[in-house]
């Protein structure tokens, strides 16, 4: 748990302004026919209503819910995998390399539980990320992951925090099998045909990183829409 949810922490941090700048295209022409900008164009307007600073808005955000979401997430995946092979009745063997439907299962089951758990964080990241987009007038200047969490409680309600929680329910499963699953399934073959070393854990990444964008991408379209949005007046 400590490994999986720090190397996510970090790598949060490293590619924090890729996933601003993801979060600000999903949501450019959002009710609009117009035609959206290139991600350099989106980049370079950040930079020039917020300076270099703006890239990394909603950064508390996106560490807490890795250490929330994202220790869940590479945890449990670990646990399960090890009770499975510590299971004869399961077909796992100690030591032994899983099947491909317990690594579908256990990847599924862990991203599903830790969705439910980072939600609440996701939902703020979305909005904080998306503040600089709005008119000053409309803007929520949320200053920090838990004044926004404790603001949209107070302000919409504590099921505000789990808006979107369909769809985020849905990615998460996919990045989860997408992930997990494909990366100890292509290091698998890798390390067969190749041996183990850097070149095996950088395939293995690449091929699970590719697959993992890949299978997540439609759900977190919808959910990050979803999340953004505002409750209707009452």
């Amino acid at each position: 748990y400590i490994c999986g949810g720090s190397s996510a922490m970090f790598a949060s941090c490293c590619i924090h302004p890729i996933d601003l700048t993801k979060v600000r295209l999903q949501l450019i022409g959002q009710g609009s026919t117009k035609a959206n900008p290139s991600t350099l164009g989106v980049v370079r307007d950040i930079i020039a209503k917020d300076g270099v600073s703006g890239m990394y808005k909603g950064l508390s955000a996106s560490i807490t819910r890795q250490a929330t979401y994202g220790t869940a997430r590479i945890g449990l995946y670990s646990a399960f995998s090890d009770y499975v092979r510590s299971q004869p009745g399961l077909g796992g063997s100690e030591g032994a390399n899983l099947p491909i439907h317990w690594k579908f299962l256990t990847s599924f089951s862990s991203g599903a539980i830790a969705s439910a758990i980072g939600n609440p964080f996701d939902v703020a990241l979305v909005r904080m990320q998306a503040d600089g987009m709005k008119p000053v007038e409309e803007r929520r200047n949320y200053t920090g992951v838990f004044n926004a969490v404790k603001r949209i409680i107070s302000e919409e309600g504590f099921a505000s925090l789990y808006w979107g929680y369909a769809p985020n329910l849905l990615r998460a499963i996919a990045m989860n099998v997408g992930m997990m699953a494909t990366y100890d399934e292509v290091k698998e073959f890798c390390t067969s045909q190749m041996g183990s070393g850097l070149h095996t854990n950088l395939a293995s990444a690449g091929a699970a990183g590719f697959f993992c964008a890949y299978f997540s991408l439609p759900f977190d379209l919808i959910k990050t829409r979803l999340q953004n949005m505002k409750p209707l007046p009452g």
